[in-house]
């Protein structure tokens, strides 16, 4: 049994939106809705370890945001790729200081740290995210007993999330660190008893 995690490719949205473009607070929703609606970029190429990871999968899981499922085509997965919302990436809150203008990558940041102490406006609260990728954690390792090796293209605040919660159900990484870079792969397995 494996779980195999990988996250999007390069999303295009970094062509429109630059780190440090300024943006005010209400023009953050706008590029987060940007964001989530994003494909990867046509010349964002999968490293040969995430393609390898994406073969002889029995299953193959991802969000069904098109960010994932162009990635889940470019690492050319053959098996079914089933969309589910349970794998979403958690959105970052926003909609405050409306008018203050910072570049996206502080924003980003303020908004990260926000959420994990608890400030949850217009998004999942980081407790739910938590929980659900809890339960993300428990459906994979479900369909690992059932189809053996399971890839989930997904994102990486999600997939670092169920990598946590997969060690905590005493599933051993590859690499014993979380790789959230864009085409990052994690490869889990159940600990021998």
């Amino acid at each position: 049994m494996e779980i195999r995690l990988i996250r999007h490719g390069k999303p295009q949205f970094w062509e429109n939106y630059e780190p440090f473009t300024v943006l005010s607070g209400d023009e953050v929703g706008i590029a987060l809705a940007d964001y989530k609606k994003s494909g990867i970029l046509p010349d964002s190429n999968p490293p040969k370890r995430s393609v390898d990871a994406a073969k002889g999968v029995g299953v193959a899981y991802c969000s069904g945001l098109r960010r994932t499922v162009e990635t889940a085509s470019a690492l050319g997965v053959q098996s079914q790729l089933i969309h589910n919302p349970m794998f979403v990436e958690p959105q970052v809150p926003y909609g405050f200081w409306k008018k203050t203008r910072l570049p996206l990558a502080l924003w980003f940041v303020i908004s990260k740290i926000g959420w994990f102490f608890g400030y949850s406006i217009n998004c999942e609260s980081a407790e739910k995210a938590k929980a659900r990728a809890e339960n993300a954690a428990a459906f994979l390792i479900n369909s690992a007993k059932q189809y053996g090796t399971v890839l989930l293209v997904g994102h990486s605040s999600m997939n670092n999330m169920i990598f946590r919660a997969l060690q905590k159900h005493k599933w051993k990484a590859s690499s014993p660190f979380f790789d959230g870079n864009f085409w990052g792969c994690n490869i889990l397995k159940p600990m021998r008893k």
